[in-house]
C-alpha cells in the first residue's frame, strides 16, 4: 500500500484578499507560515519517506516547513502546480463576474464546459493532475509521500484518483493546510480524508 498525503498551502495575501493565483508566484503570509507550522507539528512523528511540491513558493515553502523534522528534502515537481487561471489571475471573484460574467457563470456551473480565458481547462488541469499523481504512485511503492500543492490541484488530483465527474470540482471545498488522504492498492485508490484542518484549532 502507498499512502499520499496532500496537503494544501498555507495561506496568502492573495487568499486573505480572495484574489485568483494560479500560476503567479505569491508567498506565505505571515498567517500562511503560522499555519504551515501546525501541520509541521501535527505530522511530525509520522514515518513520511518522500516530500514533493509544487514549484510554486507558497507550496514549495509548506513542504519545506514540513518536511524540517523528516530531515528529508523536497522534490520540485512543476506539474503539481495551481491550474493557469490566465487573464483570471490576480482578479477577485467579484472581478471576475463583471469583466467574464458569461464564461465565469458557465465555468462555476460546469467547469468542463470552458476554458479560462488565457489559461487552463478544467479538463487539462485534470488531466495533468492524474498524471503525475499516478507517477508518483507508481514510483514509490509501499511509501508514504507526502505532497505540498494548491487547492485545484489537489481537487483535480482526487477527482481523478476516484473517477469521479469533473463537473463536482467547485463542490469541493479546501482550506489552507487543509490534509488529504489517499491508499493505493495496485493503483486503485481508497480516499481516507478530506479537508483535515484539526491541527488550526488546537
Amino acid at each position: 500500500m502507498t499512502e499520499i498525503i496532500l496537503v494544501r498551502h498555507g495561506q496568502t495575501i492573495w487568499n486573505e484578499s480572495g484574489k485568483y493565483q494560479g500560476h503567479t508566484d505569491i508567498p506565505l503570509s505571515v498567517i500562511g507560515i503560522e499555519q504551515t507550522y501546525k501541520v509541521q507539528k501535527r505530522l511530525a512523528k509520522e514515518v513520511i519517506n518522500v516530500f514533493y511540491a509544487s514549484d510554486l513558493q507558497r507550496a514549495y515553502e509548506t513542504g519545506r516547513i514540513i518536511a524540517e523534522p523528516h530531515q528529508k528534502e523536497v522534490l520540485v515537481e512543476k506539474e503539481l502546480r495551481e491550474i493557469n487561471f490566465g487573464e483570471w489571475e490576480g482578479l477577485a471573484y467579484n472581478e471576475i463576474m463583471e469583466k467574464y460574467r458569461d464564461i465565469a457563470t458557465k465555468f462555476y456551473q460546469d467547469p468542463t464546459l470552458v476554458c479560462i480565458p488565457g489559461g487552463e481547462s478544467c479538463r487539462e488541469l485534470i488531466e495533468r493532475c492524474g498524471s503525475i499523481l499516478l507517477k508518483i504512485v507508481e514510483k514509490h511503492p509501499d511509501e508514504c509521500v507526502l505532497i505540498a500543492s494548491h487547492g485545484g490541484t489537489i481537487r483535480a488530483m482526487i477527482i481523478a484518483a476516484m473517477g469521479w465527474d469533473m463537473s463536482c470540482f467547485w463542490r469541493l471545498r479546501l482550506d489552507n493546510t487543509a490534509i488529504c488522504r489517499l491508499e493505493y492498492y495496485d493503483n486503485n485508490a481508497i480516499l481516507k480524508s478530506y479537508n483535515d484542518t484539526a491541527h488550526l484549532y488546537y
